[in-house]
């Protein structure tokens, strides 16, 4: 993962050695590994299997509190679907300058949307819903990365006015 999607070293910043042959690195690997065995194992319980990789105590609280408030933010977009960028500029911010979001995140996570919608409701998600569906969660995607955008090129011409001097 280190190796092959370099941007992830960004969340282990607090670990001294980042190569893959470290000790830190090997015992995370295996600790993962380990999750998603026992995932595999207890596929009919997928989430408490999964919870074993981050904070058991909350994970359970947090995912479905998060889930509701992502879900519910996705309903106010789209009672402000003429606006998304000045709508959801709040929570752009917030995921790029707090909280560091790669803005890839979200179209990932539009895309477990519309799986999960096809999933759910196989016979209401015929081929024109599921257009509409994903034309709608790319452009909430994109106004949720824009403050994203605007803070690496900023970045990118501060280091220029840096290599300048």
């Amino acid at each position: 993962m280190l190796v092959a999607y370099l941007q992830t070293k960004t969340y282990f910043s607090h670990w001294s050695d980042l190569s893959p042959d470290s000790a830190q690195v090997k015992n995370h690997g295996a600790t993962i590994m380990a999750a998603v065995a026992d995932a595999v194992a207890g596929i009919d319980d997928l989430t408490g299997s999964l919870a074993k990789l981050t904070y058991p105590q909350t994970k359970t609280y947090f995912v479905k509190k998060h889930g509701a408030t992502v879900m519910a933010a996705i309903g106010e977009a789209i009672s402000k679907i003429h606006d998304l960028v000045g709508a959801l500029s709040k929570l752009s911010e917030l995921h790029a300058f707090k909280l560091r979001v790669d803005p890839a995140n979200f179209k990932i996570l539009a895309h477990n949307i519309i799986l999960v919608l096809a999933t759910y409701y196989p016979a209401d998600f015929f081929p024109e819903v599921h257009v509409s569906v994903d034309k709608f969660l790319n452009n909430l995607a994109l106004a949720l990365a824009e403050r994203s955008d605007l803070w690496r090129k900023a970045q990118k011409e501060k280091d220029l006015q840096e290599g300048q001097n």
